[in-house]
């Protein structure tokens, strides 16, 4: 498998990874919410294949088989030039930007679309109780982590990759604008708008500062 993974050259290979793993999220909103109605147990299977299996294994292939590591998709943490107060402190001011963004864009395209509401599936599966918060976090995490590296980290350096010296930087910010949004598409269209504005900007900070944690 790994002497074969050689044979496709690295911006291929990490085109592959990507294509792979929006599949998977692309599939998984046509029946998501059936899979959980119909069983729990197999809803989570599916999840923990989405968020976790399926990207481990393709982080690795990329790792083992081509030398890419996380600093090369942008999971790079405090640089040597910066405090961890600094690196905290940067990150929630982006986070909050960010966050500003999205909710203020989902409420204008509510005002404006008033599509009709569909309840965000996170809340449909989250449990109560003891299990909530751990539930929490782990959507979080999962989500975010893997939403970023495939959806924005790994894009660019596909296309630093494949284009070298001539990087597509306004197909960068509205390609993975637009993918980001579409993995959301379940949750409504004021989500796919509100998503879609947060894509834009996420993908213009990160060609900046080039780290996925700011």
């Amino acid at each position: 498998m790994l002497e074969h993974t050689r044979t496709i050259k690295e911006p291929d290979a990490v085109a592959g990874v990507i294509l792979a793993v929006l599949v998977l999220f692309i599939a998984g909103s046509f029946f998501r919410r059936d899979l959980y109605t119909h069983s729990v147990a197999l809803y989570w299977i599916f999840d923990a294949l989405k968020f976790a299996l399926l990207p481990a294994a393709a982080l690795a292939i990329l790792a083992r088989g081509y030398g890419i590591r996380p600093g090369d998709y942008g999971i790079r943490g405090v640089a040597k030039h910066e405090t961890w107060g600094q690196f905290i402190g940067l990150t929630i001011f982006l986070v909050l930007i960010l966050d500003l963004v999205y909710y203020v864009t989902w409420y204008v395209a509510w005002l404006l679309l008033r599509p009709e509401l569909v309840a965000p599936f996170y809340k449909e599966i989250n449990p109560t109780g003891l299990l909530h918060l751990p539930t929490t976090l782990y959507l979080a995490v999962t989500a975010g982590f893997v939403e970023e590296v495939f959806f924005r980290g790994l894009p660019l350096l596909y296309l630093e990759r494949k284009f070298r010296g001539a990087l597509p930087r306004k197909s960068y910010v509205l390609g993975t604008a637009l993918i980001f949004s579409a993995i959301h598409w379940g949750n409504g269209l004021h989500e796919v708008v509100a998503t879609f504005a947060f894509g834009l900007l996420a993908a213009t900070l990160y060609l900046r500062l080039r780290d996925l944690g700011l």
